[in-house]
């Protein structure tokens, strides 16, 4: 997209745009079988419109972003007061259509 206009560009940062992380989500409890299949398959599932997350586990995060590549997205962020980043895979635009 971008890249037609400037091919200097390699991706698009968005702060302060936070995905939600957590340090054990039961995927077991919250995904059917083709879900868990999806997820070990391409590291990521679109889950249903009415599924909840379980917002008490999430992990709290600085610096949160969301980085728009090429072919795709991901969320980038750091462990609130550690040092330790996180990165989710990259997911294809096809998946917002």
């Amino acid at each position: 997209m971008v890249q037609a206009r400037d091919p200097g560009v390699w991706s698009l940062r968005f702060w302060g745009i936070p995905g939600d992380f957590y340090d054990s989500l039961d995927t077991e409890a919250c995904l059917n079988e083709l879900q868990a299949t999806l997820l070990e398959s391409q590291e990521w599932v679109l889950m249903p419109d009415t599924y909840e997350a379980p917002i008490d586990d999430a992990v709290r995060t600085d610096c949160d972003q969301m980085v728009v590549v090429e072919d795709g997205f991901y969320w980038k962020c750091s462990m609130k007061h550690t040092d330790v980043s996180i990165e989710t895979s990259r997911i294809p635009f096809e998946v917002l259509l």
